[in-house]
């Protein structure tokens, strides 16, 4: 009788085993893929995310960038050695390629296959701008092999600043041509210039 039970439980568990489909039960419904990514929901988080960026770099009355890049007084016990450390950058290299870098090249394929011009355009300026930021800030930072994890490149090489500036000055201009063709949607939400959301018209002339 034992043995019969046995018996029964393993075919039991066989069953509901077989029948389950581990692809689709395994998947975190939390956890949106690339396929299902929504280009506007990514346009605004990159552009909300670049509005902190930009905060931290620019601020003047915190411990931030513009203390880096300008002259200040070290009195007191303060050195210039001792006055700033490689941690305290951590918040504007994570905005810069965990955040916006990121989110922006997830964006770029899926705007250009569809004909999103003004996304695309868009999402060119925001990421030649931190890259630009970034060089005139740190010098030589990640660049072609930033963001290429999927690639097992997980220390990627520096590039010069003259390189970086180069390829950032080529991707403006890519960015006017895309934001000069309608073609396609437009911006869902604008935040930076309440343009028209139809086309691109605001971020053409402000970024010439």
């Amino acid at each position: 009788m034992k043995m019969r039970y046995k018996i029964l439980s393993v075919i039991a568990v066989m069953a509901i085993v077989m029948s389950c489909d581990m692809t689709r039960d395994l998947d975190n419904p939390n956890e949106v893929g690339i396929d299902d990514a929504n280009p506007d929901l990514l346009m605004n988080k990159i552009q909300t995310d670049f509005g902190l960026f930009f905060a931290k770099v620019a601020a003047v009355n915190v411990r931030s960038v513009s203390e880096l890049v300008r002259m200040r007084a070290m009195t007191g016990a303060n050195t210039y050695k001792r006055a700033y450390s490689p941690p305290e950058q951590n918040g504007i290299w994570q905005d810069a390629y965990q955040k916006i870098l990121v989110n922006v090249e997830t964006l770029i394929p899926l705007v250009d296959a569809s004909e999103q011009n003004v996304h695309l355009g868009v999402a060119k300026i925001l990421k030649a701008y931190v890259y630009l930021t970034l060089v005139d800030v740190y010098g030589d930072v990640p660049f072609t092999q930033a963001l290429k994890g999927n690639e097992v490149i997980f220390n990627p090489e520096t590039e010069s600043g003259a390189t970086i500036y180069a390829a950032c000055i080529a991707l403006l201009a890519e960015a006017r041509t895309d934001l000069a063709n309608t073609a396609g949607t437009g911006l869902s939400r604008d935040i930076y210039f309440n343009g028209d959301r139809k086309n691109g018209l605001h971020w053409l002339i402000h970024w010439n």
